[in-house]
């Protein structure tokens, strides 16, 4: 690539240059019209100093084609290529380098340093051509200020054009914009017409030169300064050709001079018209930026509004798209939603349209039997980068599903961005236009920010819908857990024989409660784990190795509800085991076990053995114990056997998972 451009810049160049010197009176090395030095000094500008080689090739070929020596010819194309990355160097350091059009006050300093650097060329070229004998004395003043006048209007017209086409990436408007064509079109007909020597000379006719105002301060006036530059360049190209055919108003009987009249009228022309379109340009983009930061404004106040009034998060992206639509002007708007918010695998059209034009209204319908897989379509383009994409043509588009209905409809360009919250894809946000749309960047941008801004708002809004929910959950849970350790304590009383008997039932109930508690705080209260309910129910009873413990099953998760209800029972069971059972004798020993049962594992059935010692119907079967379990099992609709037996105790439980 870099040498490709090495290659067209040096053969432009020498091509510019011939042209050039084709309209070199004074001598057969200096043109009053040298466009190459604008060529020059913008393709340093583009693509850096490292481009200043094809530039010297280019010159010394042109002047060793033309007249003098070697040695002068490398004189010549060492002064051209000096003079442009001199002002190169000085645009980059005061003007904003390739920006240094973009404002009046960077075109004033180009034209400053037009005026600079141009003399370099025009004395190491005269320099160069007198030390080497091909010019006399006596002309050289006036082969120089040729040189010098050329190398100005050549800086100061064709370097704006080749500067502002060449960093700019923007498409053509289409022709039926009259913005765009009535400047080109009004250039071509005053040049024509003012200008060339195919209208008979008239006594009025020099009067013609002052019409190019008027296509100058239209171009300024409404398009980008590109446009300006051309415009100029357009209207100097006539003047030239006018002038080269010895009429127009420049005409003299000094060819030589009359160029040098046509180089006043040129710069004249192009340096104000070009100012006063950078101006009015830059007031544009103000404006623009200012009425998208508004848009951004609005869009976050309503967002913030409908979380106050406790809207949807529907809502709040319904108002997005009506006020980003009746903002920027394009007539429709969608929300695409992923299935599922927090492992999405493929986006969903939703019913939140807005159509500010009602005949694109049935638009929705013919869309929404389409699904969008990361990377197709729009919505899963900007699914797969996470960023704001633009489309400014659908019949070019190759990865659009919906484009024969777009194009059905008269929809031409899209753009849309995400909304993401906790890392997160929410929802894309999708725009349509009516007429083909060149990428607007900067929108972009705000709409980018917009998005992020929304992930937050809809982040805080989560936030605050779950401390609410926590707020509730805790009165209920400490109403309840209050209500258990009455009614622990109650009867817990009502069968102690002895304060000390009050003390051990109790304190023991109470810390398996906690046990529970502190195993449901580490889910967040949405599950827990059944080892670790059975493991701090017995724990507390068995040796330090588990000698006299076997505990066995899977992991399975039981919900916060169930798990209380699961350890009250857990615990009694372990609590009757150390008085009267396996845990109250050496030999003793308990064997806990659970699996999952039932069709699609819609039941847990957990067994409780004792074996070492003799039991009996009577032995710890009548006692608050039991009566809990009774009342526990019955409220989670579980199935309840005991069986007491000479080789031990054998409970087990069938409780439904719900």
């Amino acid at each position: 690539m870099e040498a490709l451009r090495f290659a067209l810049v040096a053969l432009s160049y020498f091509l510019v240059a011939k042209l050039g010197l084709q309209l070199a009176f004074v001598h057969p090395n200096a043109s009053p019209i040298w466009p190459a030095t604008g060529l020059a000094i913008a393709a340093v500008l583009l693509w850096g100093h490292r481009i200043a080689p094809a530039i010297f090739i280019g010159a010394f070929v042109a002047n060793q084609l033309t007249a003098g020596s070697v040695l002068t010819s490398l004189g010549i194309a060492s002064g051209n290529t000096l003079e442009a990355l001199a002002a190169a160097y000085l645009a980059r350091r005061f003007g904003g380098g390739a920006q240094i059009f973009d404002d009046a006050a960077g075109v004033a300093r180009f034209a400053v340093i037009a005026v600079l650097v141009t003399p370099i060329s025009a004395a190491f070229g005269t320099s160069s051509l007198a030390l080497g004998g091909y010019i006399e004395t006596d002309r050289l003043p006036h082969i120089a200020l040729t040189w010098w006048l050329g190398d100005l209007a050549g800086a100061l017209v064709v370097a704006p054009v080749v500067l502002l086409w060449g960093r700019t990436r923007a498409r053509l408007q289409s022709a039926a914009d009259l913005s765009l064509v009535l400047p080109y079109l009004g250039a071509a007909i005053v040049g024509f017409v003012a200008f060339t020597p195919a209208i008979p000379p008239l006594p009025v006719r020099d009067l013609f030169g002052f019409l190019t105002i008027l296509p100058l301060l239209w171009a300024a006036l409404r398009l980008p300064p590109r446009h300006t530059a051309t415009v100029a360049l357009i209207l100097s190209g006539f003047a030239v050709w006018g002038t080269l055919q010895n009429g127009g108003p420049f005409a003299s009987s000094d060819l030589n001079d009359s160029f040098l009249l046509l180089i006043m009228f040129m710069i004249s022309a192009a340096v104000p018209a070009l100012a006063l379109s950078a101006e009015l340009s830059t007031k544009r983009q103000e404006e623009e930026h200012q009425r998208q930061r508004a848009l951004e404004s609005e869009v976050l106040w309503q967002a913030s509004v409908e979380v106050a009034r406790g809207g949807s998060f529907e809502d709040l992206l319904r108002g997005c798209l009506e006020r980003i639509c009746r903002l920027t002007g394009w007539p429709a708007g969608h929300v695409v939603l992923p299935d599922d918010p927090y492992n999405p695998k493929i986006l969903l059209p939703s019913s939140v349209w807005h159509f500010s034009d009602d005949t694109l209204t049935p638009v929705a319908g013919e869309t929404k039997q389409f699904r969008f897989r990361m990377g197709e379509g729009l919505p899963g383009q900007i699914w797969d980068k996470g960023e704001p994409l633009w489309i400014p043509n659908v019949a070019e588009s190759q990865n659009l599903p919906r484009k024969a209905v777009l194009l059905k409809f008269g929809l031409h360009a899209l753009f849309g961005f995400p909304v993401y919250a906790e890392g997160r894809l929410q929802a894309v946000l999708e725009f349509f236009s009516t007429a083909k749309q060149p990428p607007d960047e900067q929108l972009l941008r705000v709409v980018q920010s917009i998005g992020q801004q929304l992930g937050r708002v809809l982040e805080r809004q989560r936030a605050n819908e779950q401390q609410n929910i926590l707020l509730r959950e805790l009165n209920h849970r400490v109403g309840n857990t209050l209500a258990v350790i009455q009614s622990m304590f109650r009867r817990s009383a009502q069968h102690a024989g002895s304060m000390k008997q009050l003390e051990d039932a109790f304190s023991g109930r109470l810390m398996n409660l906690s046990a529970v508690y502190k195993h449901l705080s580490e889910s967040e209260w949405q599950t827990a784990s059944v080892p670790s309910l059975v493991r701090a129910a017995v724990e507390p009873y068995c040796a330090p190795d588990y000698e006299d413990c076997s505990l066995e099953g899977p992991d399975v998760t039981v919900s916060a509800s169930m798990a209380l209800s699961l350890i009250m029972i857990l615990h009694e069971l372990a609590a009757n085991a150390a008085k009267h059972g396996a845990f109250a004798v050496k030999t003793g020993n308990v064997r806990v076990s659970w699996k999952h049962a039932g069709p699609e594992h819609q039941e847990l059935q957990l067994r409780w053995q004792e074996f070492g010692v003799p039991a009996n119907e009577h032995t710890g079967g009548t006692g608050y114990g039991f009566t809990l379990i009774d009342a526990t099992t019955k409220s989670l609709g579980a199935r309840v056997e005991r069986r007491f037996l000479n080789e031990g105790i054998f409970v087990d439980l069938a409780i439904p998972l719900r």
